[in-house]
C-alpha cells in the first residue's frame, strides 16, 4: 500500500519520460512484456500488508531489480515486502521471462 509500486509507479504510467528513466524501457515495451508474461506471473504472494502482490508488481520489482542492480534488502524497503519475498518473486519472474 505504501510501496513504490502502489505509488510511484501509477503517477510514472502517466509520464512517458518519468517512467523511462525510472523502468529503463517505454511503457509500450513494458505493457508489452506484460501482457506476455501476466497469466503466469499471477501468485498468491502476499506483501507485510497481507495483499496479494500483482503481476504487474512483480515485473515492476524484477526490472526494477534488472535495470539497477539494487540489492534484495534496498527493494524489499521500497516496495514494503519481506526480503524472502522479493528474493522469490524475482527468481520466479526471471524463469517467467
Amino acid at each position: 500500500m505504501f510501496g513504490e509500486y502502489h505509488h510511484l509507479f501509477r503517477q510514472l504510467k502517466k509520464r512517458p519520460d518519468n517512467f523511462k528513466k525510472y523502468m529503463r524501457m517505454n511503457h509500450d515495451t513494458f505493457k508489452y512484456i506484460y501482457f506476455k508474461t501476466k497469466s503466469r506471473l499471477q501468485k498468491r504472494w502476499c506483501n507485510l500488508h497481507s495483499k496479494p502482490i500483482l503481476a504487474e508488481e512483480s515485473l515492476v520489482l524484477t526490472i526494477r531489480f534488472l535495470a539497477t542492480g539494487i540489492n534484495f534488502t534496498q527493494l524489499s524497503l521500497t516496495f514494503r515486502m519481506g526480503i524472502s519475498t522479493v528474493r522469490k518473486v524475482i527468481i520466479e519472474t526471471m524463469d517467467v521471462i
